[in-house]
């Protein structure tokens, strides 16, 4: 299952196609707000519709219903700690608005047989492309220190006065 967070902050429009390219390579994608719990019970339905099978196949041989093990990767500040959380129902896993935050891989239970196994954000050994660090910058999926804070508050002012005008106006 593929899930893309920060459904509350996206260009819907956009996110739809990339939501109908990751399917027509067989992916399960899932939109996500993280803050709301539709989207929560939308997740486990996927997770036991894709599931369902090998759960028949226990079920078959007498033996109960097993838990789903879940790897839970993707970039820094993603969302992937307050996912977790929300789905072991209380605070296991620390969050923040920046990368490095989770520092080591734990397993974690949830109420829907599901175990989760929470992992540090991952990225590329090495980012050559300036766009593609500018955007991982204004995002916070790496280190401020990285890039120059000029450097990216100018990338993004230019990137909204030349695609979101709108979104200027209206805050400004």
């Amino acid at each position: 299952i593929l899930i893309m967070t920060k459904k509350d902050l996206c260009d819907i429009e956009k996110t739809n196609k990339w939501i109908k390219y990751y399917e027509s390579l067989g992916y399960n994608v899932l939109l996500m707000d993280l803050t709301n719990n539709k989207d929560y019970k939308k997740l486990i339905g996927m997770t036991d519709n894709i599931t369902k099978d090998i759960q028949e196949k226990r079920m078959a041989k007498g033996l109960k219903k097993g838990d789903i093990k879940v790897l839970v990767i993707g970039v820094p500040n993603a969302g992937k700690s307050t996912l977790i959380n929300s789905l072991v129902g209380r605070s296991v896993a620390k969050t923040g608005n920046k990368p490095g935050v989770t520092k080591s891989i734990s397993w974690l239970k949830t109420p829907y047989n599901i175990l989760l196994l929470d992992t540090p954000g991952i990225l590329w050994p090495k980012i050559d492309d300036k766009i593609v660090g500018l955007n991982l910058a204004s995002t916070a999926a790496i280190k401020e220190e990285i890039l120059p804070i000029v450097d990216i508050g100018t990338y993004i002012l230019t990137f909204l006065q030349n695609n979101y005008p709108n979104i200027l106006q209206e805050k400004y």
